[in-house]
């Protein structure tokens, strides 16, 4: 026997035993309207194997019911709301709260002097003192202040070697501030030692020699090493160089780092290497073009075993010679 019940004014729908089922909680609660719950009566009538379902719904409404009214002391909420850690549960096990507090303090003490210890054994201590925090990473060699003029301050402060170099070779400190007009009879100027030149074969060292060796004793002067050369892309190359010059020990001898951009297509180094890597530097710019390097006298004395070098990378794109 099939029932059938209206579910709308157009029409009837067959009653089917999934949409019985589902009916049956709504019907212990009381929310089916009165054609649903007299068709469900109908259905029970015919079915009564469905009695079942209705007694588990019942069963676990009841049970529901129940656990509504089950109240729960506040420990009980705070251990769940705050779930004890592992440390907790093993000084809980170990019942630690209940010991004397002298032992407990000593065993305190105790755990943190180990803690201490141990960081103070694994930590590596040496690359710690290692470390700069300045950014300024560069090791001055020396610094010798030889109070000297500088005709144009409108140049950059690196560059106080000017091309045009018109200074004698040894100057006394005294005789700066004298008129010209007044020369001392004993100035130094005619000392003028002669600077053999380089043949390609000559070594940096066989020509120190030989220039300082007709030095008359006494005499102190000093040397810078100027040159420049032509090069294509000379933006990337200034940073293959640089590179270089640092693995080799140069140091910035000015104010401005080395491979500084003094004008579009032009980077300037002002720098200081150990005379011992002077080929080593010679070749790292010979690698990019032509590299033309004179030796003129300066007042500026380098200490034993460095040379100071001014340096000029042009691209060949500004069309120089």
């Amino acid at each position: 026997m099939k029932i059938s019940f209206s579910l709308s004014k157009k029409g009837k729908r067959q009653f089917t035993s999934f949409q019985a089922t589902e009916l049956i909680y709504d019907d212990l609660i009381n929310v089916l309207d009165d054609d649903r719950k007299k068709s469900l009566a109908l259905y029970k009538l015919d079915h009564p194997e469905i009695q079942t379902e209705i007694e588990k719904i019942k069963s676990g409404l009841s049970y529901a019911d129940q656990l509504s009214k089950v109240t729960l002391s506040q420990e009980l909420i705070k251990e769940i709301m705050e779930p004890e850690t592992t440390t907790d549960a093993a000084l809980k096990q170990i019942r630690f709260q209940d010991w004397p507090v002298g032992l407990r303090m000593a065993l305190e003490t105790l755990l943190i002097s180990i803690i201490i210890a141990s960081l103070s054994i694994f930590i590596p201590w040496h690359k710690v003192t290692a470390i700069r925090w300045s950014g300024d990473q560069s090791v001055v060699l020396a610094e010798i202040d030889r109070q000297f003029e500088i005709a144009d301050n409108s140049r950059e402060a690196g560059d106080s070697e000017s091309d045009n170099e018109t200074k004698p070779a040894f100057q006394d400190e005294n005789i700066k501030h004298q008129k010209p007009e007044e020369p001392k009879p004993t100035q130094v100027l005619a000392v003028q030692p002669t600077v053999p030149q380089a043949s390609p074969s000559t070594t940096l060292a066989q020509l120190v020699k030989s220039s300082t060796s007709t030095l008359p004793k006494g005499a102190t002067t000093g040397f810078l090493y100027r040159g420049s050369i032509q090069t294509v892309n000379a933006s990337a190359a200034t940073l293959k160089i640089t590179e270089k010059l640092r693995a080799a020990g140069g140091r910035k001898a000015g104010e401005v780092e080395m491979g500084w951009r003094r004008e579009q297509g032009i980077y300037y180094y002002h720098f200081t290497i150990p005379e011992s890597k002077y080929e080593e530097v010679r070749a790292a710019f010979s690698e990019f073009g032509n590299l033309k390097l004179n030796r003129e006298k300066h007042e500026r004395i380098m200490p034993e075993g460095i040379i100071r070098l001014i340096i000029s990378v042009e691209d060949k794109s500004r069309g120089g010679s």
